[in-house]
């Protein structure tokens, strides 16, 4: 049986420097949640831009199921970070940018 590859996540745009944290409580301080583009990206088009999952599952070329997974846990992430007072950095992830017809 062939391993289980992941599918590319597309994404149209890094959110580059994008650092959120609680005011007045230095980094060093702060335990850290990381996001990755694609799960900000998953979050974006179905909180954001209303779009139904089935939709941005089409649009990011991944199926439902996955977005569905991403949407839970990345909310999660903020929900912690928000009520435990974490910083969160949106970094890393596993994408590509699409390119723009």
């Amino acid at each position: 049986m062939a391993p289980w590859q992941k599918k590319c996540r597309y994404i149209e745009r890094e959110y580059s420097n994008h650092v959120f944290k609680p005011k007045a409580i230095p980094m060093s301080q702060l335990a850290v949640i990381n996001i990755g583009h694609d799960e900000l990206e998953a979050v974006k088009l179905v909180d954001v831009e209303h779009l139904r999952q089935v939709d941005a599952a089409e649009k990011m070329g991944i199926s439902p199921a996955t977005i569905q997974r991403i949407i839970e846990t990345t909310r999660e992430k903020i929900v912690k970070a928000l009520i435990e007072g974490h910083a969160i950095i949106i970094d890393g992830g596993d994408y590509e940018i699409k390119e723009k017809k």
